[in-house]
C-alpha cells in the first residue's frame, strides 16, 4: 500500500502500549526497544504533526498514567536481538500476505503526491494522443523533454521570468500571437503566409508560402536571418536544438523573448481590428 516503513514501525510501538492498556499493566518498569531512530526522535518532538506519531505518543502517556515507568530505546538492526529478528520475520510475513489491512490512514502528504503525479501523467498523456496544433504542441513538447516532462520544474521556471518576457513567451507556446497564421484562423487576416518573407511579391504563388507563425520566424524565416545569427549564432535554427542545448533553460528562454523584442513582429497591427464577415 502507500503506507511509509516510517508509519508501520510507529505504529507497532502504538500497538504494543495498547496490549499492554489491554491487560491493565499498572506500577512497571517498561521498555520498548525499536530500531527505528525516525520514529523514537519524532516522539522527543515538542510538536507533532505527524496523525501516526500523536496518535503513539497519546497511547504511551495513557500507559504511563497507569503508574509504569516507560521509555523508548533504541537498537541497532540485523543485530542478533531476539525479539527484533522476530519482529522483522514477523513483517516480513505479513507483506507477502494477500489480506490487506487498512490500520494505518494513509498520509496527507502521499495522497497530495499521488493525485499530483497522476494528473501530471494524464495531462502529458493528453499532448502525445489529442491532435493539437503543431504551433502549441511543437514548442511545448520541446520545453518538457528540456525538463524532463517535469511540469513543477518547466512551471517554476517559466514564472522566474520577467512578466513582459513570460507575456512574449506565452505568444510563442500557444501560437496565440497577432502573426497572419492566427489572425487567419481567426478570420482577420486574408492568407496565413507570412508577409516578412515577402514571395508573394516575387510571384510565388501564396500556397507555397509559409504560414506566418512564431516557430517560422524563430527557425528559417530569411527576413531575421542576421537578428537569428546574433541570437542564435546562426541564420536557420531549430527550436528543438536551441531549446535542448547545454545551455540553462531560463538563459534559452530569455535569448527567445529578447529575438521577439528585437524583431517588434508581436507589435504588428493586423489587416482587420475585427473578423471579416462572412466567415470562412
Amino acid at each position: 500500500n502507500f503506507n511509509s516503513v516510517f508509519q508501520a514501525e510507529a505504529h507497532s510501538i502504538t500497538a504494543s502500549a495498547q496490549k499492554l492498556l489491554s491487560w491493565n499493566t499498572q506500577n512497571k518498569n517498561i521498555i520498548f526497544y525499536s530500531d527505528s531512530q525516525a520514529s523514537i526522535k519524532s516522539l522527543q518532538k515538542t510538536k507533532l504533526t505527524s496523525e501516526t506519531i500523536m496518535k503513539c505518543n497519546a497511547t504511551l502517556n495513557e500507559l504511563a498514567g497507569k503508574n509504569n515507568q516507560v521509555s523508548l530505546n533504541w537498537i541497532p538492526g540485523h543485530s542478533d536481538f531476539d525479539g527484533n529478528e522476530i519482529a522483522d520475520s514477523l513483517a516480513k510475513m505479513g507483506s507477502h500476505s494477500d489480506n490487506q489491512y487498512n490500520i494505518i490512514k494513509i498520509p496527507h502528504k502521499t495522497i497530495i503526491s499521488k493525485l499530483k503525479n497522476y494528473y501530471t501523467e494524464a495531462h502529458l498523456n493528453r499532448w502525445q494522443i489529442n491532435n493539437l496544433h503543431y504551433d502549441c504542441s511543437y514548442p511545448i513538447s520541446c520545453l518538457l523533454k528540456k525538463c524532463d516532462y517535469n511540469l513543477t520544474k518547466l512551471s517554476y521556471i517559466i514564472l522566474q521570468l520577467p512578466t513582459k518576457s513570460l507575456r512574449i513567451l506565452l505568444k510563442i507556446i500557444t501560437g496565440h500571437n497577432n502573426l497572419n497564421s492566427h489572425l487567419y484562423r481567426m478570420n482577420m487576416a486574408l492568407e496565413p503566409s507570412c508577409e516578412y518573407c515577402d514571395l508573394q511579391n516575387s510571384g510565388v504563388d501564396s500556397f507555397f508560402c509559409p504560414d506566418e507563425t512564431a516557430i517560422h520566424i524563430i527557425e528559417d524565416c530569411p527576413a531575421f536571418d542576421i537578428l537569428r545569427i546574433r541570437y542564435f549564432e546562426d541564420f536557420k535554427i531549430k527550436l528543438e536544438d536551441i531549446i535542448n542545448s547545454n545551455q540553462p533553460l531560463p538563459k534559452t528562454l530569455n535569448n527567445l523573448t529578447r529575438f521577439f523584442v528585437k524583431s517588434d513582429c508581436f507589435n504588428k497591427i493586423p489587416q482587420f481590428t475585427e473578423p471579416i464577415s462572412p466567415r470562412r
